[in-house]
């Protein structure tokens, strides 16, 4: 849809009550980010809510400057690896580039004095990461202890994903791992989702 339409849908749902947005799924939407800014500014001007779930890479200090303040409830950074090897072996890049963003949209917050957005780190356990979950509440403390840990199961649906299932081993060894990562992240002090596991 043209940038125009999108933002006569926000007018249109404003005329319905609609309360919330959510920038999801398609591919990233942050591949439109100009269009993310109005859409999210033209929300606010009608007292909307919105989240944001991204890969993180295309997040500019601008962005994130403009729209901190607008009614953006929670922004989930998918980052699949708790360092660059492991990340980018199952993205192809951008671990740099999420961390630093992720990073300072939770600057923006103590520097603005405000608890929202929620920030969450969202990784999909694979065989790459099973054994790491504790890294992942590391990660998160080295940004910000606000930054909530989410894991998420690894849905196989063809070839590229099932390189990346967990082999009977690993899924055996799964619960002394989300152990560790529930050890670590209680010391640092993240809220994780591990204990669904």
């Amino acid at each position: 849809l043209p940038d125009e339409r999108w933002l006569r849908l926000v007018d249109e749902s404003a005329a319905l009550n609609t309360r919330n947005w959510v920038f999801l799924g398609g591919g990233e939407p942050l591949v439109r980010r100009d269009l993310m800014a109005a859409m999210i500014t033209k929300m606010y001007s009608h007292n909307m809510n919105c989240w944001i779930h991204t890969n993180g890479t295309l997040f500019t200090t601008e962005f994130i400057e403009n729209t901190i303040d607008k009614n953006i409830h929670l922004v989930v950074f998918s980052i699949d690896g708790p360092d660059a090897e492991t990340n980018n072996a199952i993205r192809g890049s951008g671990f740099e580039k999420a961390t630093a963003n992720l990073r300072y949209f939770a600057d923006c917050k103590k520097k603005n004095g405000q608890d929202l957005p929620a920030l969450h780190l969202y990784a999909t356990i694979t065989n790459l990461t099973y054994d790491k979950l504790d890294r992942f509440a590391e990660l998160a403390a080295s940004m910000d202890n606000d930054i909530y840990v989410q894991l998420s199961s690894l849905l196989v649906d063809g070839e590229e994903t099932a390189r990346l299932a967990l082999s009977e081993e690993q899924f055996q060894a799964l619960p002394e791992m989300i152990d560790k990562g529930i050890q670590r992240a209680q010391e640092l002090g993240i809220k994780t989702n591990f204990a669904d596991y």
